[in-house]
């Protein structure tokens, strides 16, 4: 837990009303000095304030690339399709054959204080519950890159990561959470708001069969969610 140091005025201005109600009340009016409240409000008084927190940040881009138009962005759609092997998909409401669809999502970490070390770190993206998500996998990407920009022909490098993969299935919707703890701790360690700002993201990769929401879609709550719980903010 750290110390923060707060000035007494707001103090003061809070139980101000008080003070006056009970001078008010008394039969011998209590004399209260503009010297007096001044030298009180010139004190220091610390206040134990939480250190830990927890972070829910929504992508701020995504996109998925599709071997079979290798030279097509698709980061403005509300969904985003990974399959394996070339598959017929539907996305807001179009029929559309893919192969080798792969999706990325990045995220703005400078909410996060700084110094902060990362106690765990989840990924998660939710979709229809007809997915068929067997294989599903993961990896870290290297570089930078442009929601309405990539495509399969400039998707950039990534690493090869192993994190836990979980599926829950409730009211029609899939949610799968990957454990990217190790990932983001390798990337960042510390949090440094100036120097973190971007995080680059993840590919997700080789699915049988699915179609995600992306950070467009209408319901913020089906939009792709990167939660990271920090162990001190200095």
């Amino acid at each position: 837990m750290s110390r923060r140091v707060i000035q007494a005025w707001l103090v003061v201005l809070l139980l101000l009303p008080v003070l006056l109600s009970l001078v008010g009340a008394s039969a011998s009016p209590v004399a209260i000095s503009s010297e007096s409240l001044a030298a009180y409000a010139q004190s220091d008084f610390e206040i134990e304030l939480p250190s830990t927190g927890t972070y829910e940040l929504i992508a701020t881009r995504d996109s998925f690339t599709d071997k079979k138009h290798k030279d097509t962005n698709y980061g403005t759609l509300s969904q985003f399709a990974v399959v394996k092997r070339k598959k017929r998909v539907t996305l807001d409401g179009n029929d559309l054959e893919v192969e080798q669809a792969r999706a990325l999502i990045g995220f703005d970490a400078s909410p996060i204080c700084d110094g902060g070390g990362v106690v765990s770190a989840t990924l998660q993206i939710f979709g229809p519950a007809s997915n068929e998500t067997n294989g599903t996998r993961i990896r870290e990407i290297e570089d930078s890159w442009n929601e309405y920009g990539v495509t399969y022909n400039n998707v950039p490098g990534d690493n090869q990561i192993d994190p836990n993969i979980s599926q829950t299935t409730s009211g029609g919707i899939d949610t799968v959470t990957f454990d990217v703890r190790d990932s983001v701790v390798d990337d960042f360690g510390n949090f440094d708001a100036a120097a973190n700002a971007v995080i680059h993201g993840w590919v997700i990769r080789d699915a049988k069969k699915s179609v995600w929401y992306s950070r467009s879609a209408s319901d913020v709550h089906l939009r792709p969610k990167l939660t990271i719980e920090i162990d001190s903010c200095p």
